[in-house]
């Protein structure tokens, strides 16, 4: 009885330590993100479910597709968010480690050569032993410290969608910015044909003595001017392939890529979900909203480093020797480890894990406005750029019409040199512009399903 109450009475020490070291520790105000107050698009009323589609699916474009699946196998962006992954996970098998009990085995052996009779080695003295440490956690400690891990997994998980998803906007605005040039470098050779035809109407002129040395000069100028924006554009065309060699992750001189065929296209006009559905598609924002939580368990892990650390230890549940049998001792403690000159280092780490906290919810709330930004611009990019295509069309016809006419009544004599060279500018001008402005949509398009997290509410396809 005597051996009793000493127990009793440390383990009442122990009991009225813990409650006063609990409200020793402090409080902690945790941020939260603010909620969304948009109910609706400043552009036009979408629909509410959002579906998921490939954006080269969705342009009905077969090599597009080649090349985002080589892009989301050989990308070094994409290839470095997976290993984040990798590591993430690793943290996390590490806090919930730390959540086990901790066994360890001890063993020991003294060995002596034998010259006499008997073994060459005896192994006289020899010892073993199997010992377990648990640690209670009953503040949480570490608890909050694997549900930090678990969120800054989720989170890298989600940041890796991302970049997927940019990786597979980077892809497409290349490909259809390679279409864009080679289509413009179509139209220039038309246009150059047309501007060597005149300029062997015009020498013919000058011969016969219709046509002055300037009327021939300013034809050539205006021929070379062609040659030279061609040379840019085929320039810039190269670059589209190296572009996406780096993106598919290919080695830029053994690189090469194929057109799908442009009139086989479609331009997608994309719908979108509601602004509060916006956040459970983008993946950038639902990473934001782990790291949020990430940095809530930061917290509490902090706070919970001012309070006892309470442990189990069990030693000797197999322990061995030579001069004794197997198991014949057991010993069985508890620990209790509380903070006490280390308030002020403790109380500096709390105070960090909660400005991160804050900055975190701020990024979050950040990140918000930036995504539902993104997806006014390209709704209205989208809209302006469908606008200008069907002035840009009727621009064309009226300039195609301008310019036939002008030619025949300057092979006929009633028109000069300059009518006619004004004609051409402006078809060529005219027709470079409508294939900018096609571009222009589709890369709308793709900003606008970039920024709806790849997701589309209602899709329409609508020819070119």
């Amino acid at each position: 009885m005597h051996s009793v109450r000493p127990i009793q009475r440390m383990t009442l020490l122990a009991i009225l330590l813990i409650l006063a070291a609990g409200g020793c520790a402090p409080t902690v105000h945790v941020e939260g993100p603010r909620p969304i107050t948009s109910s609706s698009w400043s552009i036009q009323s979408v629909s509410k479910s959002p579906a998921p589609a490939r954006f080269s699916g969705l342009l009905n474009a077969p090599e597009l597709e080649v090349l985002t699946h080589q892009a989301l196998e050989n990308n070094s962006d994409v290839r470095i968010a997976s290993a984040r992954v990798a590591q993430s996970n690793a943290l996390l098998r590490a806090a919930r480690q730390a959540t086990l009990p901790e066994v360890s085995l001890a063993a020991s052996a003294n060995q002596r050569f034998q010259n006499k009779s008997g073994s060459p080695l005896d192994f006289r003295n020899s010892f073993a032993q199997l010992d377990v440490n648990l640690d209670l956690d009953l503040f949480g400690r570490l608890t909050a410290g694997k549900r930090a891990a678990l969120s800054r997994t989720r989170a890298a998980e989600l940041e890796g969608a991302a970049v997927v998803l940019a990786v597979e906007s980077d892809v497409a605005s290349a490909y259809v910015q390679r279409i864009t040039l080679t289509r413009r470098i179509a139209i220039l050779d038309t246009n150059i044909e047309r501007a060597v035809e005149l300029d062997r109407v015009v020498r013919v002129r000058s011969a016969e003595g219709d046509a002055t040395r300037v009327d021939q000069g300013l034809q050539s100028i205006r021929l070379l001017n062609l040659r030279e924006r061609r040379s840019r554009l085929l320039q810039a065309l190269d670059q589209t392939r190296t572009a996406l060699a780096i993106l598919t992750g290919t080695e830029a001189p053994q690189f090469s890529v194929t057109l799908d065929n442009v009139d086989t296209l479609t331009i997608p006009q994309l719908g979108s979900p509601l602004p509060s559905d916006l956040l459970a598609a983008r993946p950038d924002v639902r990473a934001s909203e782990a790291l949020i939580e990430a940095a809530k368990g930061d917290v509490a892990q902090a706070r919970a480093a001012f309070l006892p650390q309470i442990g189990i230890s069990m030693q000797g549940l197999l322990e061995t020797a030579t001069s004794t049998p197997l198991g014949k001792s057991l010993n069985i403690g508890s620990s209790l480890l509380m903070p006490i000159f280390s308030r002020g280092r403790l109380q500096s780490a709390l105070q960090f894990a909660s400005a991160i906290q804050v900055e975190v919810v701020e990024r979050y709330r950040q990140k918000i406005l930036a995504a539902l930004a993104e997806v006014e611009d390209a709704r209205s990019a989208g809209q302006r750029a469908t606008e200008r295509a069907k002035l840009l069309d009727a621009i064309v016809e009226e300039a195609r019409l301008t310019a036939r006419l002008a030619s025949v009544r300057y092979i006929e004599g009633e028109e000069d040199l300059l009518s006619v060279l004004d004609a051409q500018t402006s078809l060529s001008d005219a027709e470079d512009a409508q294939v900018i402005g096609w571009q222009e949509r589709l890369t709308a398009q793709i900003a606008l399903y970039r920024s709806m997290g790849g997701y589309s509410a209602k899709t329409k396809e609508v020819s070119k």
